[in-house]
């Protein structure tokens, strides 16, 4: 993986179950939110992953047409792989989200759906995130619905479970300024849980694979094991040496990351004494 890229490109692409999506929008069921879209809808994923969910919803309403937006899908592999049995009405969309209204033009999708995001984009500095916010409002249709989150919990741990999305209606009422401005603010994880997202991005991703693609067997991610070239559950024999592999690269950072501190606290005292 180059050096040159950025905490954002070096994310771990997620394939989180459709059902659970559409719960964490507001919806009972995939088939509910599927119902709920207007005739000839045109509705857009930002960030979609490797979720299946918007080839379920695309399944069942073959009059929509439904974008999958993700950076990941750069990686042929990925792309690949998201792109089977995919329907007529699903397509894959590579780009950066902060470009997304440069792509699209304003006022484009009758609906935009939104989760893990944004919470990653304001990682190291919020400036991504606002500006991804932005182009969300601005290529939403004035009466459609933009479903972002998820709503973090300002706990000093990490959350267990992540948050439900934030339902806005785009009216005459909002500007982009003050919706991005407000969902940055609701969707910023705490101190404590964005550094352990940053650690997994600049660390673990070549244990869940190649593509940055955390294949999953149930809700079991599953790691890959490098000489077999298998992927393996974290409880195997083999999981559990990928594991320990894992932590002591994580210790290996960590510890790294201490000393760069400290000898950048030390010549910034030498620099001020000279």
């Amino acid at each position: 993986m180059p050096e040159s890229q950025t905490i954002y490109e070096k994310a771990i692409t997620t394939d989180r179950p459709a059902k659970m999506l559409a719960r964490k929008h507001g919806f009972e069921s995939v088939a509910q939110l599927a119902k709920m879209l207007p005739q000839g809808a045109k509705v857009i994923d930002v960030g979609a992953g490797a979720s299946p969910f918007g080839k379920e919803v695309a399944s069942l309403r073959p009059d929509i047409t439904w974008v999958n937006f993700d950076y990941s899908y750069k990686d042929p592999e990925i792309l690949e792989d998201v792109s089977q049995d995919a329907p007529d009405n699903l397509e894959h969309v590579a780009g950066d989200a902060i470009k997304l209204s440069e792509i699209y033009g304003h006022e484009t999708f009758d609906a935009v759906f939104s989760y893990w995001l944004l919470p990653h984009l304001s990682i190291d500095n919020p400036k991504p995130a606002e500006e991804t916010a932005k182009a969300i409002f601005a290529v939403t249709k004035t009466g459609g619905l933009m479903s972002v989150g998820p709503k973090v919990s300002r706990r000093w741990l990490p959350p267990i479970k992540a948050g439900v999305a934030i339902q806005t209606v785009k009216d005459g009422t909002l500007d982009a300024n003050s919706y991005s401005a407000r969902i940055v603010a609701e969707t910023k994880l705490g101190k404590v849980t964005r550094y352990a997202h940053k650690l997994a991005s600049e660390v673990a991703t070549p244990y869940f694979g190649t593509t940055r693609y955390a294949k999953r067997k149930g809700r079991i991610p599953r790691l890959l094991h490098q000489e077999s070239g298998e992927y393996v559950s974290p409880f195997s024999r083999k999981g559990i040496r990928v594991v320990g592999r894992l932590a002591v690269a994580v210790a290996s950072h960590v510890n790294s990351k201490e000393k760069l501190e400290i000898n950048q606290v030390g010549s910034l005292c030498l620099y001020s004494v000279a």
